[in-house]
């Protein structure tokens, strides 16, 4: 569904007991996480979201990411491209 190895592994994110969607409009979208193409084992993750109603379709899906404005402002959004910079890289951790 998805080019290249960005988002090619994801991991689907369930809510609490019974998968509630009480945050992150969880009852409106499926959210996961993915790495640049390993099971487990990657260089960054990223996030994606889709409208419940729409999971097969590539191009609903968003993926996140912060924009920095140049008042210093960061603004965190969701986006078409699933080579957004990811939510944390291996180096960030080292």
């Amino acid at each position: 569904m998805f080019d290249g190895q960005n988002f090619s592994a994801p991991f689907f994110i369930q809510y609490g007991p019974g998968n509630t969607p009480t945050v992150d409009h969880a009852d409106k979208f499926l959210y996961a996480v993915s790495n640049d193409g390993y099971a487990y084992d990657g260089n960054h993750l990223l996030v994606g979201r889709v409208p419940l109603d729409k999971v097969q379709r590539r191009s609903a899906w968003r993926f996140h990411h912060v924009r920095t404005r140049q008042s210093g402002h960061r603004e965190h959004c969701w986006g078409r491209n699933c080579a957004a910079p990811p939510i944390c890289r291996i180096s960030d951790m080292e």
